[in-house]
């Protein structure tokens, strides 16, 4: 027996289009959301609640004020452009600093804080945990 009263919106490849408290999102709008609350943990990721931050090696090998140039920089990145964000997520970037290579960082989103899964529901924050990490572009 089938029941055609229940509608079940097919998730995207990214999981996102969905049925949440019984109103379908969109792409488009989960979009926004992923990239917005990307923004937020990007602006401020010393937020244990909200996600972990992370340097590599070579982050951490570099001169403190080149750390911190960089550090500053990426809290306040805000150069997203098709051609570097082209799904519009504001997931990546990439950081020049006089004397020394270019520098990456990467949100990752993951389902918990166990950081054993990758998230199904970026668009959400009570389900979802975010890792951003930030290295040389050699590390990458």
């Amino acid at each position: 027996m089938t029941d055609h009263n229940i509608h079940k919106p097919k998730p995207n490849q990214n999981g996102v289009a969905r049925e949440n408290d019984n109103a379908i999102i969109s792409d488009e709008e989960a979009t926004l959301k992923i990239a917005a609350l990307n923004d937020a943990f990007r602006s401020n990721p010393f937020n244990p609640d909200v996600g972990r931050f992370y340097c590599t090696c070579g982050i951490v090998n570099i001169s403190d004020k080149h750390r911190i140039e960089a550090i500053k920089r990426l809290v306040t990145f805000d150069d997203f452009t098709e051609d570097n964000d082209p799904y519009g997520l504001h997931d990546l970037g990439c950081i020049k600093i006089d004397g020394i290579e270019k520098v990456f960082w990467k949100i990752d989103v993951f389902a918990d804080d166990t950081l054993t899964y990758g998230c199904d529901t970026p668009d959400a924050p009570q389900n979802s945990y975010r890792v951003l990490t930030l290295m040389l572009a050699s590390e990458y």
